[in-house]
């Protein structure tokens, strides 16, 4: 029920472009889920892809967001479910000038 509480906070602060603010609360979300897929594999999709997402608008800790990329493109979810961090990913290419990357991740992510 946290975690829940943290990801619509999250969501609240994203919609009103206070990213960093966000991170914070999807990653107390993830925390208080243990940080763990099986406790609410949903919950955790939403909170880690959210994060993901924030950190990148913020230009805050690429490194995390990349290990949360990683995280979600792991997981055995559909890969309907893995867009978003994708997403996320292409956009990170291009904004440090790696267009070809880009467009490597966006065609590996439709041959999925």
């Amino acid at each position: 029920a946290l975690a829940k509480m943290n990801l619509r906070a999250g969501l609240k602060a994203s919609k009103k472009a206070s990213f960093k603010i966000a991170a914070v609360y999807f990653e107390s979300g993830r925390e208080l889920l243990g940080r763990s897929w099986e406790t609410d594999s949903d919950t955790m999709l939403q909170l880690c892809s959210e994060e993901a997402n924030a950190r990148f608008a913020a230009n805050d800790n690429v490194e995390i967001m990349n290990i949360l990329i990683d995280e979600v493109m792991n997981q055995p979810i559909p890969v309907r479910d893995k867009f978003k961090v994708s997403k996320v990913k292409i956009k990170s290419a291009l904004a440090t000038g790696n267009i070809h990357e880009s467009i490597d991740i966006a065609l590996e992510f439709c041959r999925k």
